[in-house]
């Protein structure tokens, strides 16, 4: 069920209540689009959050709003990256490649 809510500005939003299965899966061609971070292994996960957030960075972990890809956003002082890892991509190559890059 949709809840109403005011966002930072005041401004009335309807939303969902965030709880999970609430969304039917997304059909892409008629395949299910399935990407998760329980995919990565766990040691690189542990070793790519640790080399992106050695020198003060943030990072932030999820999906793209249509589920077909995995997302990095990195915060680094006040500017923002975002990186996207397609289900077609090599997800702990992927991690290893952006984790060399920030640290």
């Amino acid at each position: 069920m949709a809840k109403s809510y005011e966002d930072i500005n005041g401004k009335s939003k309807s939303g969902s209540s965030g709880r999970k299965g609430e969304k039917p899966p997304l059909e892409l061609g008629g395949v299910s689009a399935n990407v998760s971070w329980g995919l990565a292994d766990p040691a690189m996960l542990s070793w790519f959050v640790a080399q992106l957030t050695q020198d003060g960075n943030a990072v932030i972990l999820g999906t793209t709003r249509d589920g077909g890809a995995l997302s990095v956003t990195v915060l680094a002082g006040e500017t923002k990256y975002k990186h996207y890892i397609a289900p077609k991509d090599d997800l702990n190559m992927s991690l290893k490649e952006i984790g060399e890059y920030y640290g």
